[in-house]
């Protein structure tokens, strides 16, 4: 079965030898870290920098030195490594005479993808001979923005997020540049019923303005895809057990999250065709040397049971993020919206 997979994944990254135009597989849809997948490759995770080249919108919420590394393995042949960081900055400007402060998140990460020693071969007598070996997949150079809005269009928040993006597609020694622009949004809204706390929906759009990426050597055109990521999310009894409904490249997930006791959670998420098992511990107060500047971090580990016919070969992936100071959020004081200016008088 191995080697099987072996040759379609030769045909797949394999430049035909006609001059053709053909769109290529989305790069983006698995550089998000190990709580992202458990989750379905849920769009909705606002605040978690591990999410960032998936929804440009969670940048809105990140603290102070955010990082995320995450390695992901698939089916023994694929090797992904994401790596991101970021930082908040407040915007002061002036707008019709008044000042605005406007907080902003962002972020810069890069990806690789990479699928090595494919097998190179030639035909002689038509039979064919391996002559050697060859690496192929994408290197992926991303920067995003993201914002709130408050209490627009019926919702209490509206977090919005864009991203530009470079990446370099290669097959053995032909390799290609492109770039694409992608946004996302989230919608939040709070409530007091029973056991549900908040309701959250949104989604994300990739290569909605791309350019095409040229292979010299065969004269071939590849594109980016045009990709959608559409969820929503219940977060329910104090935010401890959270349901996910996630629409993308893999189908409808469902997916959960449920804090065991603090700091310890559950994931699992499936569509029906695969399952997947996650766990994360956040890690509070790690000394950053430096008086006042503990940082928060979180261990993510999900292991992914494979697909028909590939059922029995499983892939995981593993994520380490700072989830910033250890320090409790900045309250963001909304009402009144202009600075209280005291007087004298």
């Amino acid at each position: 079965m191995k080697k099987i997979i072996i040759l379609l994944l030769m045909m797949i990254m394999t430049v035909s030898v006609q001059a053709e135009t053909k769109s290529l597989a989305n790069p983006q849809s698995m550089l998000v870290g190990a709580r992202g997948i458990a989750l379905g490759t849920t769009p909705l995770l606002s605040g978690d920098i591990s999410n960032a080249i998936l929804n440009p919108a969670t940048l809105s919420e990140i603290n102070q030195y955010p990082l995320s590394l995450s390695s992901h393995d698939v089916y023994g042949y694929f090797d992904y490594f994401i790596a991101t960081t970021g930082f908040p900055k407040t915007l002061r400007y002036k707008n019709k005479d008044k000042f605005v402060r406007r907080k902003i998140g962002i972020s810069l990460s890069y990806a690789n993808i990479a699928l090595k020693d494919i097998p190179e071969v030639t035909t002689y007598n038509d039979l064919p001979y391996q002559v050697g070996t060859y690496n192929a997949g994408f290197n992926v150079v991303h920067a995003g923005v993201g914002t709130n809005f408050y209490e627009r269009f019926q919702f209490n928040k509206i977090s919005i997020g864009l991203a530009f993006k470079m990446i370099n597609f290669y097959v053995g020694s032909s390799s290609s540049y492109g770039g694409g622009l992608d946004a996302g949004i989230i919608c939040y809204r709070y409530f007091d019923f029973y056991f549900i706390n908040s309701v959250e929906f949104g989604g994300a759009i990739h290569n909605f303005v791309s350019t095409s990426l040229s292979i010299s050597e065969t004269g071939n055109t590849a594109l980016l895809p045009l990709s959608y990521y559409l969820g929503y999310k219940i977060n329910m009894f104090s935010d401890s057990l959270v349901f996910h409904q996630v629409v993308n490249d893999l189908g409808i997930n469902e997916a959960f999250e449920y804090e065991v006791t603090e700091g310890v959670f559950l994931r699992m998420s499936t569509n029906f065709s695969r399952i997947s098992y996650g766990v994360g511990v956040e890690i509070e107060d790690i000394p950053l040397g430096f008086q006042g500047y503990d940082l928060r971090g979180r261990l993510d580990f999900v292991y992914i049971q494979g697909e028909y016919p590939v059922e029995q070969d499983e892939s995981y992936v593993f994520s380490i993020s700072s989830l910033g100071r250890a320090i409790p959020k900045q309250p963001e004081i909304l009402k009144p919206s202009q600075p209280v200016v005291l007087t004298a008088k």
